[in-house]
């Protein structure tokens, strides 16, 4: 009897079982696509755990896209900074913690962080991207070089008179 366009069809089908239950290894794992029986097992667990919750929640597939959506939206909305930023940020405090005076690294670490509050600011008032790194790194650069020039050798003039603030 025929099956399908060939009469052929069904012992093909059969030929394949049959290959494919030989090159079965013992450990369960189907060599045609890698997954063993206890992943597939495990797999359509998930599954049904996933779709039973979302049942209880009573969401159909379309508000599930819709909150989807949404969140990706929220998501856009939110302030980002990216890795160039902080790694200008990190060279700034690196080299004024390589001279070893605290005073200039504490002093460019807390320019930068009124840096980037103030471009948080400027976000808010303008309601527009704005680039992280100009008013940080100019904050950091002018406490840089007012406390390594003004304020560590008049430390060191009171401390070398013994004049203790």
């Amino acid at each position: 009897r025929r099956q399908g366009r060939t009469g052929s069809a069904g012992a093909e089908e059969r030929a394949e079982g049959e290959v494919s239950a030989q090159t079965r290894p013992q450990g369960g794992e189907d060599a045609r696509d890698g997954f063993s029986d206890t992943w597939v097992r495990e797999n359509d667990e998930r599954s049904r755990q996933r779709s039973a919750r979302v049942s209880q929640t009573g969401a159909g597939p379309r508000s599930g896209v819709r909150t989807e959506l949404v969140e990706e939206e929220e998501e856009d909305k939110g302030v980002k900074l990216g890795l160039g930023d902080f790694i200008f940020y990190s060279i700034l405090v690196g080299k004024a913690s390589s001279y070893g005076d605290w005073n200039t690294t504490l002093a460019c670490f807390v320019a930068i962080l009124i840096g980037l509050c103030l471009t948080l600011v400027f976000l808010a008032l303008f309601r527009r991207a704005l680039p992280a790194l100009p008013i940080s790194i100019t904050f950091g650069l002018i406490f840089y070089f007012l406390t390594k020039e003004i304020v560590t050798p008049f430390c060191d003039a009171l401390s070398s008179q013994q004049i203790f603030i």
